[in-house]
C-alpha cells in the first residue's frame, strides 16, 4: 500500500496508534481527484468464503477504503459502505459486491 500513498496522495500523513484504532491508516489529498484531505483505510483485503473483502466498524473515521488488485487500486466511499452495512446488517463487504452495487468507486490503474 505504500506505493498507493507515495504515487497518489499529496502531503500524506500516517496515522498514529490512536488514530489507527479509529479505522484509518493515512490521510492526504488524492492526486488529480480531490482537493480535500481524506482519511484512508489501507488494511489489506482477506479471503473469506464469500470472496475477497474487509471487515470493519461503522464507527470508523475513514473517508475512503482502498482495495489493491493486480492492475489497479479501487477506492470506495465509506459513507456508502456504512449505509449498506447498516441496511443489511452485514459486517463483511466483498470486493465483488462493491464493484456490482456501489456507485462511488474510483479505479486507478497502477
Amino acid at each position: 500500500m505504500k506505493d498507493f500513498v507515495t504515487k497518489y496522495l499529496i502531503n500524506p500523513q500516517w496515522a498514529n496508534e490512536k488514530e489507527t484504532k479509529e479505522g484509518w491508516n493515512v490521510k492526504g489529498i488524492l492526486k488529480d481527484r480531490s482537493n480535500e484531505v481524506l482519511k484512508f483505510d489501507l488494511r489489506p483485503a482477506r479471503n473469506y468464503k464469500q470472496g475477497a473483502g474487509k471487515t470493519g466498524r461503522t464507527l470508523s473515521k475513514a473517508d475512503k477504503m482502498v482495495f489493491e488488485t493486480i492492475d489497479k487500486w479501487i477506492i470506495i466511499d465509506m459513507k456508502e459502505v456504512k449505509r449498506h452495512v447498516l441496511k443489511t446488517k452485514s459486517s463483511l463487504v466483498t470486493l465483488e459486491f462493491i464493484l456490482k452495487n456501489l456507485d462511488w468507486n474510483i479505479e486507478i490503474k497502477k
